[in-house]
Protein backbone atom coordinates (compact mmCIF):
# COMPACT_ATOMS: atom_id res chain seq x y z
CA UNK A 1 0.00 0.00 0.00
CA UNK A 2 1.60 3.49 -1.22
CA UNK A 3 2.03 6.02 1.79
CA UNK A 4 2.00 10.07 1.37
CA UNK A 5 4.54 10.97 3.14
CA UNK A 6 4.94 14.34 4.05
CA UNK A 7 7.79 16.34 2.32
CA UNK A 8 11.10 17.66 4.77
CA UNK A 9 9.82 20.89 5.35
CA UNK A 10 6.44 20.11 6.20
CA UNK A 11 7.70 17.42 9.02
CA UNK A 12 10.59 20.06 10.11
CA UNK A 13 7.32 22.52 10.86
CA UNK A 14 5.33 19.76 12.79
CA UNK A 15 8.42 18.64 14.83
CA UNK A 16 9.06 22.43 15.77
CA UNK A 17 6.21 22.72 17.53
CA UNK A 18 6.49 23.55 21.28
CA UNK A 19 4.93 24.61 24.76
CA UNK A 20 5.25 28.39 22.79
CA UNK A 21 5.20 27.28 18.67
CA UNK A 22 2.06 26.14 16.63
CA UNK A 23 2.24 25.27 13.36
CA UNK A 24 -1.27 26.41 11.83
CA UNK A 25 -2.20 28.99 9.81
CA UNK A 26 -5.24 30.55 10.76
CA UNK A 27 -8.04 32.57 8.16
CA UNK A 28 -11.44 34.84 9.35
CA UNK A 29 -14.13 34.80 7.96
CA UNK A 30 -17.50 37.14 8.88
CA UNK A 31 -20.58 36.01 6.84
CA UNK A 32 -23.71 36.81 7.26
CA UNK A 33 -26.37 34.90 9.61
CA UNK A 34 -28.52 32.55 7.28
CA UNK A 35 -31.94 33.93 6.41
CA UNK A 36 -34.00 31.80 8.26
CA UNK A 37 -31.95 32.25 11.35
CA UNK A 38 -28.85 30.54 12.77
CA UNK A 39 -30.28 28.48 15.54
CA UNK A 40 -28.98 25.37 13.72
CA UNK A 41 -26.29 27.21 12.03
CA UNK A 42 -23.48 24.87 13.55
CA UNK A 43 -25.35 21.78 11.74
CA UNK A 44 -25.91 23.78 8.70
CA UNK A 45 -22.32 24.13 8.57
CA UNK A 46 -21.38 20.32 9.18
CA UNK A 47 -23.73 19.92 6.68
CA UNK A 48 -22.08 22.19 3.80
CA UNK A 49 -18.50 21.25 5.14
CA UNK A 50 -19.23 17.31 5.05
CA UNK A 51 -20.94 17.08 1.28
CA UNK A 52 -17.68 18.50 0.14
CA UNK A 53 -15.04 16.66 2.16
CA UNK A 54 -14.14 14.56 -0.72
CA UNK A 55 -12.55 17.38 -2.57
CA UNK A 56 -9.90 17.67 0.33
CA UNK A 57 -8.25 14.45 1.12
CA UNK A 58 -5.82 15.98 3.78
CA UNK A 59 -8.94 16.74 5.93
CA UNK A 60 -9.77 13.16 6.68
CA UNK A 61 -6.66 11.89 7.35
CA UNK A 62 -3.54 12.40 10.24
CA UNK A 63 -0.27 12.05 10.51
CA UNK A 64 1.49 9.00 11.31
CA UNK A 65 5.22 8.74 12.66
CA UNK A 66 7.39 5.81 11.11
CA UNK A 67 8.79 4.13 13.54
CA UNK A 68 12.31 4.28 13.93
CA UNK A 69 12.42 7.46 12.34
CA UNK A 70 13.75 6.12 9.38
CA UNK A 71 11.18 8.56 7.30
CA UNK A 72 9.94 11.06 7.29
CA UNK A 73 6.01 11.10 8.68
CA UNK A 74 3.33 9.63 6.29
CA UNK A 75 -0.65 10.73 5.65
CA UNK A 76 -3.26 7.98 6.70
CA UNK A 77 -6.89 7.90 6.78
CA UNK A 78 -8.49 8.49 10.24
CA UNK A 79 -10.79 5.54 10.96
CA UNK A 80 -12.08 7.72 13.97
CA UNK A 81 -12.53 10.96 11.98
CA UNK A 82 -15.97 12.89 13.50
CA UNK A 83 -16.89 16.23 11.88
CA UNK A 84 -18.14 17.48 15.33
CA UNK A 85 -14.47 17.76 16.29
CA UNK A 86 -13.46 19.97 13.49
CA UNK A 87 -16.62 22.36 13.00
CA UNK A 88 -17.61 23.13 16.34
CA UNK A 89 -19.28 26.25 17.73
CA UNK A 90 -17.56 28.87 20.06
CA UNK A 91 -19.46 29.43 23.64
CA UNK A 92 -20.34 32.73 24.30
CA UNK A 93 -22.50 35.09 26.61
CA UNK A 94 -24.60 36.65 24.00
CA UNK A 95 -23.83 38.89 20.82
CA UNK A 96 -20.17 39.68 20.70
CA UNK A 97 -18.81 42.87 19.88
CA UNK A 98 -15.53 43.51 18.03
CA UNK A 99 -13.31 43.38 20.81
CA UNK A 100 -15.00 40.57 21.63
CA UNK A 101 -14.35 38.47 18.76
CA UNK A 102 -10.44 39.89 18.23
CA UNK A 103 -9.77 38.20 22.39
CA UNK A 104 -11.83 34.76 21.30
CA UNK A 105 -9.82 34.84 17.97
CA UNK A 106 -6.56 35.08 20.14
CA UNK A 107 -7.45 32.23 22.53
CA UNK A 108 -8.44 29.79 19.38
CA UNK A 109 -4.88 30.30 17.69
CA UNK A 110 -3.07 29.77 20.92
CA UNK A 111 -4.58 26.60 21.43
CA UNK A 112 -2.51 23.48 19.42
CA UNK A 113 -4.64 21.66 17.11
CA UNK A 114 -4.66 17.36 18.06
CA UNK A 115 -1.91 16.00 16.35
CA UNK A 116 -4.20 12.74 16.82
CA UNK A 117 -6.94 13.98 14.71
CA UNK A 118 -6.80 15.50 10.83
CA UNK A 119 -5.01 19.00 11.31
CA UNK A 120 -8.12 21.53 10.89
CA UNK A 121 -10.45 23.06 12.53
CA UNK A 122 -13.56 25.33 11.94
CA UNK A 123 -14.71 27.43 15.01
CA UNK A 124 -17.60 29.10 15.22
CA UNK A 125 -18.25 32.92 16.74
CA UNK A 126 -22.00 33.50 16.48
CA UNK A 127 -24.15 36.00 16.74
CA UNK A 128 -21.63 38.91 16.26
CA UNK A 129 -23.21 42.46 17.57
CA UNK A 130 -24.01 43.36 14.01
CA UNK A 131 -25.87 40.03 13.50
CA UNK A 132 -22.80 38.45 11.14
CA UNK A 133 -21.20 34.90 12.78
CA UNK A 134 -17.49 34.57 12.79
CA UNK A 135 -15.41 31.64 11.01
CA UNK A 136 -12.36 31.10 12.40
CA UNK A 137 -10.76 28.33 10.24
CA UNK A 138 -7.08 26.84 11.80
CA UNK A 139 -5.26 24.73 8.99
CA UNK A 140 -1.47 23.41 10.23
CA UNK A 141 0.77 24.28 7.86
CA UNK A 142 1.92 20.78 6.78
CA UNK A 143 -1.63 20.34 5.54
CA UNK A 144 -1.61 23.85 3.20
CA UNK A 145 0.27 26.77 3.16
CA UNK A 146 -1.56 30.49 2.83
CA UNK A 147 -2.29 30.00 -0.07
CA UNK A 148 -3.41 26.50 -0.60
CA UNK A 149 -5.25 27.14 2.67
CA UNK A 150 -7.55 29.38 0.77
CA UNK A 151 -8.13 26.95 -2.20
CA UNK A 152 -9.44 24.28 0.51
CA UNK A 153 -11.57 27.10 1.79
CA UNK A 154 -12.98 28.13 -1.15
CA UNK A 155 -13.56 24.06 -2.22
CA UNK A 156 -15.84 23.77 1.19
CA UNK A 157 -16.94 26.94 2.14
CA UNK A 158 -17.88 29.06 -0.73
CA UNK A 159 -17.51 27.16 -3.78
CA UNK A 160 -17.60 28.37 -7.11
CA UNK A 161 -19.49 25.55 -8.12
CA UNK A 162 -22.39 25.24 -6.00
CA UNK A 163 -23.72 21.62 -8.07
CA UNK A 164 -22.10 18.68 -6.04
CA UNK A 165 -20.56 15.95 -8.24
CA UNK A 166 -20.86 13.03 -7.10
CA UNK A 167 -17.52 12.20 -5.67
CA UNK A 168 -17.65 15.62 -3.58
CA UNK A 169 -20.33 13.71 -0.94
CA UNK A 170 -19.84 9.88 -1.82
CA UNK A 171 -19.70 7.69 1.17
CA UNK A 172 -16.37 7.60 2.73
CA UNK A 173 -14.53 4.87 3.80
CA UNK A 174 -11.60 4.70 5.63
CA UNK A 175 -8.31 2.52 4.11
CA UNK A 176 -7.06 0.59 6.55
CA UNK A 177 -4.34 1.27 8.93
CA UNK A 178 -0.67 0.30 8.06
CA UNK A 179 1.12 -1.59 10.11
CA UNK A 180 4.03 -0.52 11.97
CA UNK A 181 6.29 -3.36 9.76
CA UNK A 182 4.46 -1.64 6.51
CA UNK A 183 5.56 2.00 7.43
CA UNK A 184 8.73 0.79 8.13
CA UNK A 185 9.22 -1.13 4.77
CA UNK A 186 7.76 1.73 2.84
CA UNK A 187 10.03 4.62 4.89
CA UNK A 188 13.27 2.26 3.97
CA UNK A 189 12.07 2.54 0.31
CA UNK A 190 11.91 6.03 0.28
CA UNK A 191 14.97 6.54 2.54
CA UNK A 192 17.06 4.53 -0.45
CA UNK A 193 15.84 6.29 -3.06
CA UNK A 194 16.19 9.62 -1.74
CA UNK A 195 20.32 7.87 -1.31
CA UNK A 196 20.19 7.19 -4.92
CA UNK A 197 18.92 10.25 -6.09
CA UNK A 198 21.43 11.86 -3.89
CA UNK A 199 24.17 10.35 -5.23
CA UNK A 200 23.35 10.57 -8.75
CA UNK A 201 23.24 13.98 -7.89
CA UNK A 202 26.65 14.05 -6.30
CA UNK A 203 28.40 12.46 -9.24
CA UNK A 204 27.15 15.07 -11.56
CA UNK A 205 28.64 17.79 -9.24
CA UNK A 206 31.73 16.14 -9.38
CA UNK A 207 31.41 16.52 -13.04
CA UNK A 208 30.54 20.35 -13.24
CA UNK A 209 33.59 23.09 -12.60
CA UNK A 210 30.63 25.51 -12.66
CA UNK A 211 28.63 23.38 -10.03
CA UNK A 212 31.93 23.29 -7.65
CA UNK A 213 32.31 26.99 -8.10
CA UNK A 214 28.47 27.16 -7.04
CA UNK A 215 28.88 24.60 -4.02
CA UNK A 216 32.06 26.62 -2.78
CA UNK A 217 30.49 30.18 -2.46
CA UNK A 218 27.51 28.75 -0.71
CA UNK A 219 29.76 27.27 2.11
CA UNK A 220 31.35 30.45 2.02
CA UNK A 221 28.12 32.00 3.00
CA UNK A 222 27.45 29.46 5.47
CA UNK A 223 28.87 30.79 8.53
CA UNK A 224 26.62 34.13 8.05
CA UNK A 225 22.92 32.09 7.69
CA UNK A 226 24.27 30.09 10.90
CA UNK A 227 24.62 33.28 12.54
CA UNK A 228 21.41 34.74 11.12
CA UNK A 229 19.21 32.09 11.73
CA UNK A 230 20.27 30.30 15.24
CA UNK A 231 22.39 32.69 17.40
CA UNK A 232 20.72 34.79 19.23
CA UNK A 233 20.64 38.55 18.81
CA UNK A 234 21.71 40.82 21.25
CA UNK A 235 19.34 43.57 20.34
CA UNK A 236 16.63 44.41 22.52
CA UNK A 237 13.60 44.81 20.85
CA UNK A 238 10.10 43.45 20.61
CA UNK A 239 11.20 40.89 18.57
CA UNK A 240 13.79 39.59 20.73
CA UNK A 241 11.55 38.81 23.59
CA UNK A 242 10.86 35.67 25.18
CA UNK A 243 7.47 34.06 23.70
CA UNK A 244 4.86 32.36 25.37
CA UNK A 245 1.33 30.27 23.64
CA UNK A 246 -0.73 33.40 23.85
CA UNK A 247 -1.52 35.12 20.80
CA UNK A 248 -3.07 38.49 20.31
CA UNK A 249 -4.65 39.82 16.80
CA UNK A 250 -5.10 42.75 15.07
CA UNK A 251 -7.58 43.63 12.46
CA UNK A 252 -7.19 46.78 9.73
CA UNK A 253 -10.07 47.51 7.05
CA UNK A 254 -9.18 49.11 3.54
CA UNK A 255 -11.49 49.14 0.43
CA UNK A 256 -11.02 46.23 -2.13
CA UNK A 257 -10.34 48.81 -4.55
CA UNK A 258 -6.76 49.53 -3.70
CA UNK A 259 -5.88 46.00 -3.62
CA UNK A 260 -7.84 45.35 -7.23
CA UNK A 261 -5.69 48.65 -8.66
CA UNK A 262 -2.68 47.20 -7.12
CA UNK A 263 -3.50 44.32 -9.06
CA UNK A 264 -3.81 45.93 -12.18
CA UNK A 265 -0.80 47.68 -11.96
CA UNK A 266 1.19 44.55 -12.07
CA UNK A 267 -0.74 43.13 -15.71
Amino acid sequence: MPFDSLNPEDARILKLESATITGHTCKILIVDMPSDGGADIVDKLREHVGQRLGRVKRFRQKVRFVPLNVSDPVWVDDESFDLEHHVRKVPTDGPVDHTEFHEIVGQVMSTRLDHSKPLWAIDIVEPLADGSVGLIVKIHHSVADGLTALEYCSQLLWDSEPILKPEDSERWSPEPPPSDLELVAAGLRRRINSLVKSSAGLVEVAVSPHRWLDAARQIEQLPGLVSREFLASRANTPLTQPTSIDRSVAFISSPLADYKRVERGFE
